[in-house]
């Protein structure tokens, strides 16, 4: 049986273009799923930098509500101390339930003992009398409110860094 030039031209093509095409198709597939992988990336990376960015906020306003109180104004100090401590925990617990980094679990957990810190050393501050000279000493000595302030915020900015630095690498 002898195969005419354009059935061998056909055995030789056919196989050849099922290769492409297969080859085409997994090409497509890997880019859709590393497309929809990047976005997801994206998507925790982002909501960690603005769950830090929010801690950030409203850690300033906690530590403001301490030199409020230093300045004599106790009924507003507190106020925004409470009120405020709402929006710390909420940014928080976001960023403890979105670890997803190489080393964001070990600064998140350093952030959830300063915190606790902060929380407990705040209780005690307004613990005193007003007008205590010892609220002085709690705020500024140190290991104080305002060394455990600047911790927090230097863990924060950590956290949102590496976050930051990874959704650079995968836009």
């Amino acid at each position: 049986m002898t195969l005419t030039l354009q059935k061998r031209f056909l055995l030789t093509l056919v196989p050849l273009l099922a290769f492409l095409l297969i080859l085409g198709s997994a090409g497509v597939v890997l880019i859709y799923w590393l497309g929809t992988r990047a976005d997801a990336i994206l998507r925790e990376n982002y909501d960690s930098v603005i769950a830090m960015e929010h801690l950030g906020d409203a850690l300033e306003r906690i530590d403001s509500s301490f030199q409020f109180t230093l300045a004599g104004r106790e009924v507003q100090a507190h106020v925004q101390y409470e009120a405020n401590w709402k929006a710390y925990r909420e940014s928080l617990g976001v960023e403890q339930g979105n670890i997803t980094l190489p080393g964001e679990k070990e600064l998140v957990d350093d952030l959830t003992v300063l915190t606790e810190r902060y929380e407990q050393q705040g209780k005690a501050f307004y613990a005193r009398a007003a007008g205590d000279p010892r609220r002085n000493a709690d705020y500024f000595d140190a290991g104080g409110l305002l060394d455990t302030f600047t911790k927090i915020k230097s863990v924060a900015g950590q956290i949102a860094r590496i976050n930051q630095d990874n959704m650079e690498e995968a836009s």
